[in-house]
């Protein structure tokens, strides 16, 4: 499972929500707020393609024999 990071989230907070306001109030500039958007959600995709990366490297590891 992909979790964002905290920047992500936060970026997201500042960014979707001006510019989803912004398309509801001005009809006129929603060309420019949906662009704002797509570029956001370009970001996101880029930060879940890093975070599978990340993902690649962990490795697990147990003893060969373990007695209780």
């Amino acid at each position: 499972m992909l979790v964002p990071s905290s920047r992500l989230i936060v970026f997201a907070a500042l960014v979707l929500v001006p510019f989803a306001l912004v398309m509801a109030v001005a009809p006129s500039a929603s060309t420019f707020a949906l662009a704002a958007m797509l570029g956001f959600v370009l970001v996101a995709i880029f930060d879940a393609a890093s975070g599978a990366g990340r993902l690649r490297e962990l490795e697990v590891s147990l003893p060969p024999t373990v007695r209780l």
